[in-house]
């Protein structure tokens, strides 16, 4: 016969195994796969380009002019493209922390993103490390709806193609000499 006195063997912090996060993707609470990472990553900085072109920074990015680069930040335009660069910018460390819930880590770890070379080894540790199979600590299991599943696999094969260009542009004059 069961002891009815014995505590508890498992964690009462935990969600269920079988529990669903719910969570808003716009919220650091909750967690995200790495094809749900990469969907959401690609998705707002794609918007944010978008917009950042509408809003002039195209004419910026290509204008030498300081005093016309100067003119450009003075005014709507440029305090509507810095405003867009803050949001794009919450929005992605957003994502960071929830893609590290997922690898069960802490979210602090995001602020590594602000150290050259170490924010290079954070995102390929986010983007190849597995996460955790049932629930942990942050959050239970996210599932990655199909639309996420297809802009990620997207996202992974853009990534893949712009690497293998930029290696051929730096290594093909190589080869030619």
């Amino acid at each position: 016969m069961e002891n009815p006195y014995k505590t508890s063997s498992s964690d009462p912090l935990l969600p269920p195994s079988n529990a669903i996060d719910t969570s808003s993707p716009l919220s650091p609470k909750g967690r995200f796969g790495r094809l749900s990472f990469i969907a959401w990553y690609m998705l707002v900085t794609i918007l944010s380009y978008i917009a950042m072109g509408l809003l002039g920074g195209t004419t910026l990015f290509m204008e030498t002019d300081p005093e016309k680069i100067a003119l450009f930040f003075s005014s709507m335009g440029g305090l509507s493209y810095v405003l867009l660069t803050i949001i794009t910018t919450v929005l992605l460390v957003i994502f960071v922390i929830r893609r590290l819930h997922d690898v069960n880590t802490t979210g602090w770890l995001a602020l590594l993103l602000i150290i050259p070379l170490v924010n290079l080894i954070l995102m390929l540790y986010l983007l190849l490390k597995r996460g955790d199979e049932g629930s942990n600590r942050f959050a239970a299991v996210r599932p990655t709806p199909g639309w996420e599943k297809v802009l990620g696999y997207t996202g992974t094969a853009l990534f893949v193609a712009g690497f293998v260009g930029i290696m051929m542009a730096i290594l093909f004059p190589a080869i030619m000499q």
